[in-house]
């Protein structure tokens, strides 16, 4: 059978480079193997994180540091939590299938009991 002009430029390649003797070895044992010439690479990455990348996001003790979750005193008002508390007591009442919800006192009464 004719040889093709690759195999007969991969036993010549192989000839030059190894020796007479040993490129009929190298070639049995290449004959029915793939092999690479050049290594695998890898097509670069597209993704948005590289392109955009994430702002350093705050550790617990920088939040702290900063008084990030601190309420001023001065907007700590009774009023301004009331509408949470009745939404935190409707949710209660749903959850544990309660017919009554209890009242929140209004502050007016609660200061008036404090007289």
């Amino acid at each position: 059978m004719p040889k093709s002009s690759s195999e007969q430029f991969v036993e010549s390649f192989l000839s030059q480079a190894v020796g007479e003797s040993k490129s009929q070895e190298a070639l049995g044992k290449l004959r029915f193997q793939t092999m690479l010439l050049d290594p695998p690479h890898k097509a670069p990455k597209l993704s948005s994180s590289s392109a955009h990348p994430r702002p350093h996001k705050l550790t617990t003790r920088e939040k702290r540091k900063l008084r990030l979750h601190d309420i001023p005193h001065e907007q700590q008002r009774y009023e301004d939590f009331t509408p949470l508390h009745q939404l935190w007591l409707g949710y209660m009442e749903d959850l544990l299938q309660l017919k009554t919800t209890p009242t929140c006192p209004s502050p007016s009464s609660s200061s008036s009991a404090k007289k």
